[in-house]
C-alpha cells in the first residue's frame, strides 16, 4: 500500500447489506448490515455503522452499533462510540470515548474469524466467490465509492495514513522481537 486509504465510502454514501473490500477502507458515510473486511477499517467521526464488523485493524472515530471483531487490534478514539461487544487481541479505548458492551481479548485470529462467521454467516473477503451477487455488489459499491477526497475530508485520510504507518512500525517491531 502507498500509505493512503484505498477505498472510501463518502458522507453521501448510505449502504445497506454486506460490505467487503480487499484494501484499506475509510467510512465517512452510513453502513447498515455487515462489514467483512481483511485489512484496516476506519470509521471516521462522520461515519455511522449499524453492523457487525470484522477487519484486521479497526479504528473507530464515529459511531458503531454492533459487535466489533478484529484479528489484530481495535482502537476506539476519544470521539468514537461503540454499542456492542469487542473481540480482539489488542484493544485501546481512549478517554472520552463510549463503549457499551463486553470486551474479550483473544489472540487466536482463527477463533475471532469463526466467532464472526457464526454470528453473521459471512466469511472473509478471500472467501467471496466471483459471480456471487452478494459479494460482487458490495465490492462494486466500495470500488465505486473510492474517489478523490474532498479537501474537507483530507484530514481523515491523513489520520488513516498515519495509522497505517503506525501499524507497519508495530509489525516491524514484532518481527524484530520474534527473531
Amino acid at each position: 500500500m502507498s500509505g493512503q486509504t484505498d477505498s472510501i465510502l463518502l458522507k453521501s454514501d448510505n449502504i445497506k447489506g454486506v460490505v467487503t473490500a480487499a484494501e484499506d477502507l475509510l467510512i465517512l458515510g452510513k453502513v447498515e448490515g455487515v462489514i467483512a473486511h481483511d485489512q484496516i477499517l476506519t470509521i471516521h467521526a462522520q461515519g455511522a455503522v449499524k453492523a457487525d464488523i470484522k477487519a484486521r485493524e479497526i479504528f473507530i472515530e464515529g459511531t458503531v452499533d454492533g459487535n466489533v471483531y478484529a484479528t489484530s487490534r481495535v482502537r476506539i478514539e476519544d470521539c468514537g462510540s461503540v454499542n456492542g461487544d469487542v473481540l480482539a487481541p489488542r484493544i485501546a479505548v481512549a478517554e472520552g470515548s463510549s463503549l457499551k458492551g463486553f470486551i474479550e481479548m483473544e489472540s487466536d485470529a482463527t477463533l475471532i474469524e469463526d466467532r464472526f462467521r457464526e454470528r453473521t454467516g459471512c466469511g472473509t473477503v478471500t472467501d467471496s466467490t466471483p459471480g456471487d451477487p452478494t459479494t460482487d455488489s458490495a465490492v462494486a459499491l466500495v470500488s465505486e465509492a473510492a474517489s478523490t477526497i474532498n479537501s474537507g475530508e483530507s484530514d481523515a485520510a491523513q489520520a488513516a495514513e498515519q495509522r497505517q504507518s503506525d501499524a507497519e512500525t508495530d509489525a516491524q517491531a514484532r518481527d524484530i522481537e520474534n527473531h
